[in-house]
């Protein structure tokens, strides 16, 4: 591997350099603003410049067609990455496990961006290596991504365009220009980037906590309990040796979004959907399955394919205060989809759960 120094600069943050410095400044622009070939082998002489290659990022969520035309504007991409420097990303990275899409299971150490998020929906897809409860929406200053608008190819578009603080991402302006960020569509406003935690995911998600609300532990199985005030529930085992009190549902009633009816035993129960633990790694092959794991280690329980929870993106968390928009229910802080519409559908997140539908 090129050996490098680093050099830090205002614009780009701290940056990898050795050699030809002028022309590996230039290919770690190039990375930040455009798309990589990735049907070339390292995506393209620039790419290999700084030691990189392609992969399947993410950048920001979907967002709903521009004015006048029909194709929604993804916020993933083709992207240029490469390996961390002495150890240390530059500025707005961090540092990831990828697998390339070249049919290989080998890992590579790469400094991949921290997208754009309003809330936990958009830091929680397991193909570009978030996982929910494991990567968190970190509160920044606001930043207005033209995600909608016309693409660019320079900074110096951008800055034309919206001012100074502009610069061109992936192929799309984005600027910290209080102007800019005062007239920005709410759509394209973002005041958090998905930030992978340092910890691993606890045995048992922190949303089943005895303090976190959503439901009250309990120590006899399959004795009644009270949900709430006049509300009978009934203790079952969620989690080895834990019990908590679900509530009882009665002939064809539906549970509510968020949790899916067990019939296994009498009396018949709603149980919240667990979302699996992600592996922390990009990996945006279609073929490959797996989306996480269950249980108290990673590889101790396969999270099977085809037990989702579908969300909406692009929203900020919900809450009481915090209502969802039409079309979906709040559960724990996540937007779940309960109606089909085509205004949302490419603007939604699949979370894989543990356990199954009854």
């Amino acid at each position: 591997m090129r050996a490098f120094a680093i050099v830090c600069t205002l614009s780009l943050g701290c940056l990898p350099v050795g050699g030809d410095v002028s022309q590996l400044y230039d290919s770690q622009r190039q990375a930040r603003q455009n798309r990589c070939d990735d049907e070339q082998a390292g995506g393209g002489a620039w790419c290999e410049a700084i030691d990189g290659a392609c992969y399947g990022a993410r950048v920001a969520p979907t967002m709903s067609p521009a004015e006048g035309t029909a194709k929604p504007r993804y916020g993933h991409t083709s992207m240029c990455l490469a390996p961390p420097t002495e150890g240390e990303c530059y500025l707005g990275y961090q540092r990831m496990q990828a697998l390339r899409n070249d049919g290989t299971d080998v890992y590579h150490e790469v400094c991949a961006p921290k997208p754009l998020c309003k809330g936990p929906a958009d830091c929680a897809e397991p193909g570009y290596g978030f996982t929910y409860g494991s990567t968190f929406c970190a509160v920044q200053d606001p930043v207005c991504r033209f995600q909608r608008g016309d693409r660019c190819d320079s900074d110096a578009e951008c800055v034309d365009r919206h001012g100074d603080g502009s610069l061109c991402f992936q192929n799309y302006c984005e600027s910290t220009n209080p102007d800019a960020v005062a007239a920005c569509d709410d759509e394209e406003l973002f005041t958090g980037r998905c930030k992978q935690a340092v910890d691993p995911p606890p045995a048992i998600p922190t949303h089943f906590n005895d303090d976190a609300g959503l439901l009250s532990a309990c120590s006899l199985a399959d004795g009644e309990c009270p949900v709430t005030v006049g509300l009978v529930g009934a203790c079952r085992e969620l989690f080895p040796d834990r019990f908590y009190c679900l509530p009882v549902v009665a002939g064809r009633a539906p549970c509510p979004a968020g949790w899916f009816k067990d019939t296994t035993q009498n009396p018949a129960v709603c149980v919240p959907m667990i979302p699996c633990k992600g592996f922390g790694v990009i990996n945006t092959d279609p073929q490959s399955g797996g989306g996480g794991w269950c249980g108290s280690r990673p590889g101790e329980s396969a999270c099977e394919s085809g037990n989702n929870l579908q969300v909406l993106g692009n929203v900020p968390p919900c809450s009481d205060e915090q209502p969802c928009p039409d079309g979906s229910s709040c559960f724990l802080d996540l937007c779940v989809v309960t109606e089909s519409s085509t205004e949302r559908a490419d603007n939604q997140v699949t979370i894989p759960v543990c356990n199954q539908r009854g």
